[in-house]
C-alpha cells in the first residue's frame, strides 16, 4: 500500500513541479519583457534627453553667435562713426584754417551761386566774416562780382563763406562753411560711408 501512496506522492510532486516550472517559466518571460520594456522606456529617455540637451546647447550656441554678431555690428558702426566723425572734423580744421583750398575762388563760387538763387538783376548785401572781408573787396572790384555787390558788411557770427541778401532784406541765401557743411553731411556722408565702407 505504501508503494501506491508513494506513487500517488510522486505524480502529485511531478505535477506541482510541471506546474512550478511553467509558473517559473512564464514569470520568467513576464520578468524578461518587464526588463526588454523599462530597458526600451530607458533608451527612448536617454535619446530624448540627449536630443532636449542638444537642442539647448543649439539654441544657446545660436543666442551666443547673434550676439556676438549684434555687438561685432556695433563695434564696427562705432569705429565707421568716429572715422567719419574724425573726417568731418579734418573738414572743419581746413575750413577753419583756411588750408588745403583757394579761399578767393571759394568765396567768389559762394558769391556768384548766391547771387544766381536771389536774381542776377538784383543788388544784394553780403555779410562776411572779419578775416574774409578783405578776400570779398577784392572780389568786388570783379566785374564778374562786384556789378551785383552793393554792400560788404563784417559779421562776427560767420565763420567762413558768406550770407547773400537783397538790398530789400526779403531773400536771404545763407551759404557759410558751416552751412554747407551741414549740406554735405546730410547729402554726402552716406555716400562717402559707402565708397570708405564697401567694397
Amino acid at each position: 500500500m505504501s508503494t501506491g501512496i508513494d506513487k500517488v506522492i510522486s505524480a502529485v510532486l511531478e505535477k506541482a513541479k510541471k506546474e512550478a516550472k511553467k509558473i517559473i517559466e512564464r514569470a520568467e518571460e513576464e520578468a524578461k519583457k518587464i526588463i526588454e520594456e523599462a530597458e526600451r522606456r530607458r533608451s527612448e529617455r536617454i535619446k530624448e534627453e540627449k536630443e532636449r540637451v542638444i537642442k539647448e546647447y543649439r539654441a544657446e550656441a545660436s543666442r551666443k553667435i547673434a550676439e556676438a554678431r549684434r555687438e561685432s555690428y556695433l563695434k564696427i558702426t562705432s569705429e565707421k562713426v568716429k572715422i567719419l566723425d574724425e573726417l568731418m572734423r579734418e573738414v572743419e580744421s581746413c575750413l577753419r584754417e583756411r588750408r588745403g583750398f583757394n579761399v578767393e575762388n571759394s568765396l567768389r563760387n559762394l558769391i556768384l551761386e548766391s547771387i544766381k538763387e536771389v536774381g542776377e538783376g538784383t543788388g544784394v548785401r553780403i555779410y562776411v566774416s572779419k578775416r574774409d572781408l578783405e578776400v570779398v573787396e577784392r572780389l568786388r572790384s570783379n566785374l564778374e562780382v562786384g556789378k551785383f555787390i552793393a554792400e560788404v558788411i563784417p559779421r562776427d557770427d560767420i565763420d567762413g563763406g558768406v550770407v547773400v541778401e537783397t538790398l530789400d532784406g526779403k531773400v536771404k541765401i545763407v551759404n557759410t562753411y558751416d552751412a554747407r557743411l551741414k549740406q554735405v553731411r546730410s547729402k554726402l556722408l552716406p555716400h562717402i560711408a559707402k565708397l570708405l565702407f564697401q567694397g
